[in-house]
């Protein structure tokens, strides 16, 4: 909700179509938040169901299904990780 009401608040104060390619530019870095943070907050609910199993190949599995390749890439401990352009935000 809060990146949401951060959405409108960015696009309301649109003035002038100059302003456009920097507020697009925010636009996308609020989604990428929005995305990173679901990501992260699903990894953290599958490792805390009941009888969940936190051993590596169950953590495995529920890491490769998160959307954002630089974030799996990130938590996965990857041996070589790819820049995904995660510069952007840091989590850690």
């Amino acid at each position: 909700m809060i990146v949401t009401r951060l959405e409108e608040a960015a696009l309301r104060t649109c003035a002038c179509a100059a302003d456009l390619p920097q507020k697009t530019k925010s636009l996308q870095d609020f989604d990428l938040v929005l995305q990173s943070l679901a990501d992260l907050a699903t990894l953290i609910e599958a490792m805390g169901e009941p009888g969940a199993n936190q051993a590596t190949s169950d953590c495995g599995k529920w890491i490769a299904q998160m959307r954002l390749a630089w974030l799996r890439d990130l938590v996965g401990d990857a041996p070589e990780p790819v820049d995904h352009d995660r510069t952007q935000i840091a989590i850690f």
